[in-house]
């Protein structure tokens, strides 16, 4: 039973660690202080156009952006919608399983974030796929429900993991197209070790035990006596 209970303690202490790794992320601030070296991307100085793909970043650890099931995206102004900053990318809808991809250059980085929202005047539900190097399916996969195109803040989703990411998949509804913006990526922090456990306690004997002891350590000064007397 003591045992059982020394396997709890250390079981909660490790869970109460926390890893700071293979987590999702809705605030931009505690996704970057989970990291420990990042790249930022904008798309903020290009001109408004129509691309067939991007490949932007700080050379070799760059990003290559392309769309999925359609043959061009866009870099739109934020004139167009209020959740843009500046630029943003953006490819149309026109069915499911259409969107981005976003293609790292170097199996380096664990971690990526950015700004995502829809266009639409309603909030919709897009997909975000992260796939592993040496992945064929996705290693994460969630949903994500933007905000309104018109709404000033966009939706951020971060994501932590253990292993290098190769590539992004961002998909849409049939009813929406799919926009990024701020595209950041890096390598997350390692989560400390957890505390070691504490030392088992010291085994007493228990009250029945001692009190078995007693009556048996009695009963033999009473034998030993009758025998001197007798």
């Amino acid at each position: 039973m003591r045992f059982m209970h020394v396997l709890l303690l250390v079981v909660v202490a490790s869970l109460a660690a926390g890893p700071a790794v293979g987590a999702v992320f809705t605030d931009r601030g505690a996704w970057e202080a989970a990291l420990t070296s990042r790249q930022d991307i904008s798309f903020n100085a290009m001109t408004p156009s129509t691309y067939v793909n991007i490949n932007t970043g700080t050379a070799p650890d760059t990003v290559f952006f392309a769309p999925i099931n359609q043959p061009w995206f866009y870099i739109m102004a934020d004139t167009w919608w209020d959740s843009c900053d500046v630029r943003c990318l953006y490819t149309e809808a026109g069915g499911n399983s259409k969107g981005i991809v976003a293609v790292m250059a170097q199996a380096t980085n664990t971690a990526v974030g950015f700004n995502l929202f829809s266009v639409s005047a309603t909030p919709q539900t897009l997909t975000v796929r992260i796939f592993n190097v040496g992945s064929s399916t996705a290693d994460y996969t969630t949903s994500v429900t933007t905000v309104a195109y018109s709404a000033p803040t966009p939706v951020f989703f971060g994501y932590t993991g253990t292993s290098a990411i190769e590539h992004v998949e961002i998909v849409g509804p049939t009813s929406s197209g799919v926009v990024i913006d701020n595209f950041s990526y890096g390598v997350a922090g390692v989560a400390p070790p957890p505390p070691p456990p504490p030392p088992p306690p010291s085994e007493t004997p228990e009250v029945p035990t001692l009190s078995y002891f007693g009556i048996g350590l009695l009963a033999v000064l009473i034998g030993s006596k009758r025998r001197i007397t007798q």
